[in-house]
C-alpha cells in the first residue's frame, strides 16, 4: 500500500503502465457496469493517469462517454442505512445508478449529492453521500494481461476535501477490486481511509492513497476497481474529490530506495523544520528526516517491498498519516498540513 501524491512527473517509479489507445483495448463484453468501451490495457511505457485537468471530458450530466475506463455511480440499492462501513459494501454496482453532475464550480454551495465534476482551480471529480446517493463511487476497468506474475498492480489516487461549507461528516472511503466485469467485489484493506474530510468550514485535508492489489489481479483481461464513499451518520455529508488516479504495474528492481517529498501548509507553502518519521512495519524500525527551509525532505535507503507508515510532527500544524509499500525511489510525496487550534498547542506543551 502507498499513500502519496502523484503529480506531473513526480510519482512512484514503476516499470509498467497503461497505454490509452483505442486499438489497445481488450474486447471484453459484459452486461454489468462497464466503463466506456473496454478496459485500459497495461503495457510497458508509462502509467495510466487521470487528473481531471481536461474539463472538456465531462460536459453533460450523466455522460461519461469521453472519460476512458472510468464512470461514476450513486450506489442506490447497495446500502439502506447511514453510517455503513464502505469496506463491507461488496455487492455489484447497479448499472442504472450511473451519474455525474457536470460543470459545477463551487463544492461549498452545491447541495446535490452523488458524483460531480468540479471545475475549480484544481479540477476534480468528487463523491458525496446522502439518502439518494447512499454509496457514491467510481468504477475503473483495466486489462493486466501484459503484467506478469513477477509484478504487482498498484492503484494510487488523492482524496481531497473540497467542501468548505459548515457540513461536518465522518467520510470513510474504501477501495474494492474484482476479477471480471460482474460479481461481488473484494475489499482492499490497504486502500481504506477512515475519514477523508477536515471538518466544518475547512477544505484542506488531502489523503494520499496507494494500494497494491492482490496477486490475483495480475495477468487478467478485465480487472475492476471501485473507490467508494458511504452516507454519513447524522451529519451533512461533504464533497470528497478523487483526483490524480494512477494505475501501474510495479516491479521491484532494487534492494533499497529513497522516500522524498515536501511538507506544506494549507496554502501550499513549504513548512520548515518539520520532523518526518518513516516507520518500517516489517522491520519495526523508524527513520527520520527534517524538512529544509522550503519544506523538502528525503529519507534514504529503505528496504523495498516493505510497508511504511509516514507521520509528520510540527509545533503549529497537524498532519494526516500516510502509508506506502515501497518498490522504487519515491519522489513528489506531498503532505499537507492543517493548522492546530491554540488550545491544542497548549495541551501538547508547546
Amino acid at each position: 500500500m502507498f499513500r502519496t501524491t502523484i503529480r506531473g512527473n513526480a510519482a512512484i517509479v514503476f516499470v509498467c503502465s497503461l497505454v490509452i489507445v483505442m486499438t489497445g483495448f481488450a474486447l471484453v463484453v459484459s452486461q454489468s457496469s462497464r466503463a466506456n468501451a473496454y478496459p485500459i490495457e497495461i503495457t510497458d511505457g508509462g502509467p495510466y493517469n487521470q487528473n481531471w485537468s481536461n474539463t472538456g471530458l465531462i460536459t453533460t450530466d450523466n455522460d461519461w462517454a469521453s472519460v476512458v475506463a472510468i464512470e461514476g455511480f450513486t450506489g442506490v440499492g447497495l446500502v439502506s442505512t447511514t453510517g455503513v462501513d464502505p469496506r463491507t459494501v461488496t455487492a455489484d454496482t447497479p448499472l442504472a445508478t450511473k451519474q455525474v453532475f457536470a460543470n459545477q464550480t463551487n463544492p461549498s454551495t452545491f447541495s446535490s449529492s452523488g458524483v460531480a465534476e468540479f471545475q475549480i482551480t484544481d479540477p476534480t471529480v468528487a463523491l458525496k453521500g446522502s439518502s439518494t446517493a447512499p454509496a457514491p463511487h467510481l468504477i475503473l476497468h483495466f486489462d493486466s494481461t501484459r503484467c506478469t506474475a513477477t509484478k504487482a498492480m498498484v492503484v494510487s489516487y488523492r482524496l481531497r476535501d473540497i467542501d468548505g461549507s459548515t457540513a461536518d461528516a465522518i467520510s470513510p472511503v474504501a477501495l474494492h477490486y474484482r476479477i471480471g466485469a460482474t460479481g461481488v467485489f473484494t475489499n482492499v484493506a490497504s486502500g481504506y481511509v477512515a475519514d477523508a474530510t477536515s471538518g466544518p468550514s475547512i477544505a484542506t485535508r488531502v489523503t494520499n492513497v496507494s494500494a497494491t492489489l492482490p496477486v490475483a489481479a495480475v495477468g487478467k483481461p478485465d480487472v475492476t476497481v471501485r473507490i467508494m464513499l458511504t452516507d454519513a451518520t447524522a451529519a451533512a455529508d461533504e464533497w470528497v474529490g478523487v483526483d490524480d488516479i494512477n494505475i501501474k504495474c510495479a516491479l521491484t528492481t532494487a534492494s533499497s530506495a529513497n522516500i522524498a517529498g515536501r511538507v506544506v501548509d494549507e496554502y501550499g507553502t513549504g513548512v520548515s523544520r518539520a520532523r518526518v518519521a518513516v516507520f518500517d512495519t516489517v522491520a519495526g524500525t523508524n527513520s527520520y528526516a527534517y524538512t529544509n527551509a522550503f519544506g523538502y525532505f528525503t529519507v534514504t535507503n529503505q528496504p523495498v517491498g516493505h510497508f511504511y507508515i509516514i507521520s509528520v510532527r510540527h509545533k503549529y500544524y497537524s498532519f494526516p498519516t500516510n502509508t506506502l509499500q515501497l518498490f522504487e525511489d519515491v519522489g513528489g510525496l506531498v503532505i499537507g498540513a492543517t493548522p492546530q487550534s491554540e488550545v491544542e498547542l497548549y495541551g501538547r506543551g508547546y
